[in-house]
């Protein structure tokens, strides 16, 4: 693919991907930030149960780097629909919050329960409200699609 740069000083593809294309590319992502929210609750569920007991904090490193990817991901996304275009508030903004909490617990002076309840209070609800945007991000692509093909 070659690229060009745009009037504002942006690298651009030269050709891009077709209107349709892109659109089925946004609908798998969007299918796979499903199903990576779930996987992330059952393994922050696997952090917090092995926090709980004799566990080590292996299952956090992995769910917080897998959670890292989905975020990018999401990122990305919006930036395909442009500024304003889906509103994921309930998922983004509870996540956020999970992690703030989450890094205060872990200087906490017992920091081992300080974490747990966060995983259990913050992190695991904002995982679950998933379900409130994906289909808000499914109704942005679509639009998007639309006005594509009109």
């Amino acid at each position: 693919m070659t690229h060009d740069v745009n009037a504002q000083g942006l690298v651009v593809a030269a050709n891009p991907i077709g209107a349709a294309a892109l659109t089925q590319r946004l609908v798998h992502a969007t299918r796979d930030l499903g199903e990576a929210s779930l996987a992330l609750q059952e393994r922050f569920g696997l952090a917090a149960d092995d926090l709980s007991g004799d566990g080590g904090p292996e299952q956090l490193a992995t769910a917080l780097g897998e959670l890292e990817l989905v975020l990018e991901l999401l990122t990305r996304i919006e930036l395909v629909l442009g500024p304003g275009e889906v509103d994921l508030a309930p998922f983004t903004h509870g996540v956020t919050t999970a992690l703030a909490r989450l890094e205060v617990s872990m200087s906490d002076a017992s920091p081992r329960p300080a974490v747990v309840a966060a995983i259990r209070s913050a992190m695991l609800p904002a995982l679950a409200q998933w379900p409130v945007v994906e289909p808000r991000l499914a109704r942005a692509i679509s639009s998007r699609a639309d006005r594509s093909t009109a």
